[in-house]
């Protein structure tokens, strides 16, 4: 189930609590929840209806970005590359 705003969390809430109150079995082992979700380098809270980059994919950005300035040139197809990152 993937919920797009905070009224679909609650309707996946009421839809699961229906379903395990019938006794539908659930592997619980592969459920995954909450309200934020990383996700391929990107970051979304659902709940606050906020979407960004992961912690990491921005802290390699800046590494990469601090390698450039110290050497002082970069490569204009890496940093094609890099700006698709961003």
């Amino acid at each position: 189930m993937l919920a797009q705003n905070k009224s679909g969390i609650v309707c996946c809430g009421y839809l699961l609590f229906t379903l395990v109150a019938l006794g539908i079995p659930w592997r619980w082992d592969k459920f995954r929840g909450g309200t934020e979700v990383e996700w391929i380098g990107y970051w979304a809270d659902l709940w606050r209806s906020q979407l960004g980059m992961s912690a990491k994919r921005a802290e390699r950005l800046i590494r990469w970005m601090d390698s450039q300035v110290a050497a002082g040139t970069t490569d204009l197809a890496d940093f094609a590359a890099a700006l698709g990152r961003l």
